[in-house]
């Protein structure tokens, strides 16, 4: 039947995909075939300047698949994955090939990935996937406009999806909504935000009011409070064993808006900080996951507030008021203790100890 008959054509097709991504893994002069032919030749608009590399034609004629199939789907994008990987693998010096995540912008497959992430009904493993690789492109959208576009979108689905659990008894969905949730902020915690990007996450929140009455078609952002309920929220334990993978999921969820979070801190934004000495809530919560929170809540937080005593003036004053000094140095004590040559990440917030110590005084 012609059922059957797509059927096997998807599971060929699917099987000469992982023989390709295991090819480009292992074999450096695929690999650079693979994207020859298009940052390449220097002479600008000549003939071997336009050739469009092998892989680009492999995905151009993929994409429609991937939109009938999420098993085709999945495999395109382990396929990428690997050859992200195979990128840092099989680093050139030469400056002449272009590199996946640019080739795959310029494809506006990125774009599509973007799309395919808005898709009403989207499984959630797919959801993952397609967040995951977008993250792997985070250094080629940095200042992008299709960017900000997305992470408006984002920003309303996060609105959506933060409002609560799920009913009580659904744990697969909540599970599933979980999965989702940390997918996203793990996207957002990959970029390097920039002012507006920055302020369609944490920036306040626009009524339907305001929007009305100034004809502003800035979006609003989540505000600092939703990141830090996110953050805050201890989660209930299990009351089956099949919510067991949910109250995990809950606790990677945590650990995600801190590292997004991070990136807001960090961003080229000039009010970046400010969001956080902003917020009556946001510096003593860090400083409780410091003294308190289980790993890797304690690492990140500390980083939050290294970022904030080391680059905000304005944070100072508010970090000595609130004792953070004692607390840092609780943690620290604690972690010498526990911490070993041999674990890089203990090592880490032993030093961010120091340093937040020598700041405070």
């Amino acid at each position: 039947s012609r059922t059957t008959e797509q059927r096997a054509l998807a599971q060929r097709l699917v099987w000469a995909l992982r023989i390709l991504a295991a090819l480009l893994a292992s074999c450096p002069e695929a690999f650079g075939a693979a994207l020859c032919g298009v940052a390449g030749a220097s002479g600008g608009g000549t003939e071997q300047a336009r050739e469009v590399p092998p892989l680009a034609s492999v995905l151009l004629a993929l994409r429609a698949p991937c939109d009938k199939d999420d098993t085709i789907c999945l495999e395109v994008i382990q396929m990428l994955s690997v050859c992200m990987q195979a990128e840092e693998d099989h680093s050139s010096d030469d400056g002449v090939r272009e590199g996946v995540a640019a080739l795959l912008l310029r494809l506006e497959f990125v774009q599509w990935l973007m799309r395919l992430s808005q898709k009403k009904g989207i499984a959630t493993p797919v959801y993952c996937k397609v967040m995951g690789l977008l993250a792997c492109c985070a250094p080629q959208l940095s200042g992008k406009p299709v960017l900000l576009r997305f992470l408006a979108q984002l920003a309303e689905g996060l609105r959506t999806a933060l409002r609560g659990p799920s009913a009580a008894g659904a744990s697969a969905v909540e599970e599933a909504r979980l999965r989702r949730l940390v997918a996203t902020l793990n996207f957002v915690a990959s970029l390097r935000l920039c002012a507006r990007s920055a302020a369609v996450l944490v920036g306040p929140e626009q009524s339907a009011h305001t929007v009305a009455t100034t004809g502003s078609d800035q979006v609003g952002g989540l505000g600092m409070d939703g990141w830090l309920d996110v953050v805050e929220a201890e989660g209930r334990p299990p009351s089956t064993p099949a919510a067991a993978p949910a109250l995990l999921h809950h606790h990677e969820l945590r650990a995600a808006a801190l590292r997004g979070l991070l990136a807001v801190a960090t961003s080229s934004a000039p009010q970046g900080k400010a969001y956080f000495v902003g917020s009556p809530r946001a510096v003593p919560l860090l400083l409780r996951l410091v003294r308190r929170g289980r790993a890797p809540l304690p690492s990140l937080a500390l980083n939050i507030l290294w970022v904030l005593a080391h680059g905000s003036q304005r944070a100072l004053p508010l970090l000595r008021r609130l004792r953070a000094a004692e607390v840092v140095r609780e943690a620290l004590e604690a972690a010498r203790e526990v911490s070993s040559v041999e674990d890089e990440e203990a090592q880490h917030f032993v030093f961010v100890a120091e340093q937040m110590c020598i700041i405070l005084g």
